[in-house]
């Protein structure tokens, strides 16, 4: 059956909108870490053990918006050709709503270029990855995503079977979560990602009297 809402008002090729942040919990770790190593006694060499113990350090939360179409067909083949003949077809459009994280797992940090003299040295770090990427199946009047759209197209409102709208309303949240780990992984938001990264741990080794500068691998 056709839904009764329209699409008037909305544009279903707009670009998505996010958002991100670094978190205040990011700064509140660095600073009681830096404290925490102030109270030892300057090592000869930097450590890597703290660093170990952090294991996947959180940078980076992006918010996501975005407004997906999403058309599921139903079609019959043409013997002995390749061609196929759409009779049928459930459309979707859906807003969006997700978040992701990044996080760079500290566990592969590597020191190089040691200078024990001016107390300085080189951190290796792998690049931040996405943690979790996930689409807000919350109610949307608590943030959550909402389906705008579930039309029914040609032939499909007289089929009593309601697969395809499943088949469709499926497929619209899996593009979703694509599109919220794309937001995840777009140059800019890394950039940021390893720039929140590099401040922690550089107030870090700043406590314990060691000057740090990094490499991304």
């Amino acid at each position: 059956m056709r839904d009764d809402r329209h699409t008037e008002g909305i544009d279903v090729a707009q670009p998505r909108r996010l958002s991100w942040t670094a978190g205040a919990a990011l700064v509140i770790v660095g600073g009681i870490l830096a404290w925490w190593v102030k109270t030892a006694p300057p090592p000869a060499t930097p450590s890597l053990a703290t660093l170990e113990d952090m294991g996947h350090l959180v940078s980076m939360r992006v918010n996501v918006a975005d407004i997906i179409e999403f058309n599921e067909p139903r079609a019959v083949g043409v013997p002995l050709t390749d061609y196929e003949i759409q009779y049928a077809a459930t459309n979707v459009v859906l807003i969006a709503k997700g978040d992701c994280s990044l996080a760079t797992d500290l566990r592969l940090a590597k020191q190089e270029s040691v200078d024990t003299d001016a107390r300085r040295f080189t951190l290796a770090l792998p690049s931040p990855r996405v943690l979790g990427a996930r689409v807000n199946h919350a109610a949307p009047d608590k943030g959550g995503s909402r389906l705008y759209r579930v039309e029914d197209q040609k032939l499909e409102m007289f089929i009593p079977d309601r697969s395809n709208m499943t088949k469709a309303i499926e497929g619209a949240y899996r593009k979703a979560e694509e599109r919220v780990r794309a937001a995840c992984t777009a140059a800019d938001v890394v950039a940021q990602a390893k720039k929140n990264t590099e401040d922690v741990l550089r107030r870090l080794y700043r406590a314990t009297g060691w000057d740090v500068s990094f490499k991304w691998l």
